[in-house]
């Protein structure tokens, strides 16, 4: 009885869940692919330009070239992002927790343990992600990855 109890109170939430991640996962991969194509497009473009190979040579030499061409790029995005994504899904995933855990007097005895459960679950999980961005914000600031200039991440600044 309580299994039957649990599984109606945690299998939409685990549906909702999976469901939002496949769409997540879905959309990051076509961003990076759009963007990794107009890298490529990009890069393309340039190497057109040149004339001669000994001018292209002498551009990929310099400073600009190496980092207009350096895989850095591709992987330089700020970090801000996933530390406000993983902000926003803490904020969130805490709200919920406490609201699903709130309403568990509103049930059955049996059900409400599982009730209870799953807004705990939640909550530990909101509060999680939001250290990890704040774990993340002081990891990034620290080694000048905010800034937009790299630092060595072995070293304080």
């Amino acid at each position: 009885m309580m299994n039957d109890t649990f599984i109606l109170a945690f299998g939409p939430l685990a549906m909702i869940a999976a469901t939002v991640l496949i769409v997540r996962t879905v959309t990051a991969s076509a961003r990076a692919r759009r963007e990794t194509e107009a890298l490529v497009q990009l890069h393309t473009q340039l190497i057109e330009k040149f004339g001669t190979s000994k001018e292209l040579l002498d551009y990929l030499q310099a400073d600009a070239g190496r980092r207009m061409l350096s895989p850095a790029v591709v992987a330089s995005a700020t970090p801000i992002r996933r530390i406000v994504a993983a902000a926003q899904a803490g904020v969130v995933l805490s709200f919920v927790g406490v609201g699903t855990w709130s309403t568990r007097t509103l049930f059955t005895a049996e059900t409400m343990q599982a009730v209870s459960f799953v807004g705990i679950v939640m909550l530990a999980l909101g509060l999680g992600y939001i250290a990890s961005s704040i774990v993340a914000y002081v990891m990034s600031k620290r080694w000048g990855l905010l800034d937009g200039k790299p630092g060595n991440p072995g070293t304080q600044q």
